[in-house]
């Protein structure tokens, strides 16, 4: 999970990840924006942020609490 964080932190402090945070900042202003960016990018990688964790509470690696 530590690394997971560091990596997402570390992507979005990127010169890659500029657009990424400028599309959650225009979504503070635009609705549709902030209904593109949260269908197609924020809600599936949710998804797979929560598989991870799932195995991570299967492997006794994380408390399911």
């Amino acid at each position: 999970m530590v690394i997971q964080i560091s990596n997402l932190y570390t992507f979005l402090a990127s010169d890659e990840g500029r657009i990424i945070r400028e599309l959650i900042a225009e979504g503070q202003f635009d609705s549709d924006v902030a209904e593109a960016y949260q269908s197609r990018c924020y809600l599936p990688r949710r998804k797979v942020s929560g598989k991870i964790l799932e195995r991570g509470v299967e492997r006794g690696e994380i408390r399911e609490n």
